[in-house]
């Protein structure tokens, strides 16, 4: 099976949505030099993910309902997140999600800004150790992955201290 493009993966997606999906492309780009664009299924769909060393670090998707952007910084910082759901009351948020119906619920500067804060967190995730499992002592890969955000600089009065996540 031949790996879609971008572009094809845009253009696959319907007119009326293309336009502001190419703009997001556009920006988490170029304001986001850490990451890498991949067409890969996540959650059961295929998206657009933008990884970081390879791990997803953002991912753009449209649903039959709305497009949604997946934000994994916005994910493990609390003060991030509170920042733009004051910003943008017409999207609906989840903890590390951004659902929109079309660009007035997700202007295009506010989504620059977002990823200009986001550029500044480095996703790293420690490699999984096994461990012995409770219930039967065999060693078991099942231990959640840890994300650290470490402070590359320090954007629009946030500031991203060491935080980790145990459970995703």
């Amino acid at each position: 099976m031949k790996k879609l493009s971008i572009t094809d993966f845009i253009n696959s997606i319907p007119a009326e949505r293309q336009g502001i999906l190419t703009a997001i492309h556009e920006a988490i780009l170029a304001n986001d030099p850490s990451v890498v664009p991949v067409i890969k299924p996540m959650m059961g769909k295929e998206m657009i993910l933008y990884e970081e060393r390879c791990y997803m670090k953002y991912g753009l998707a449209s649903t039959k309902n709305y497009m949604s952007l997946h934000c994994m910084p916005m994910y493990i910082n609390p003060a991030l997140h509170a920042k733009y759901v004051g910003l943008l009351p017409a999207a609906k948020f989840q903890k590390g999600c951004i659902n929109f119906m079309n660009g007035e619920e997700l202007p295009i500067t506010f989504l620059v800004e977002l990823i200009i804060d986001c550029s500044a967190i480095n996703i790293i995730v420690r490699p999984l150790t096994l461990r012995p499992c409770w219930k039967t002592g065999r060693k078991s890969r099942n231990e959640p992955v840890s994300f650290v955000c470490i402070p590359a600089k320090i954007q629009s009065g946030l500031m991203f201290s060491n935080c980790a996540v145990r459970s995703l």
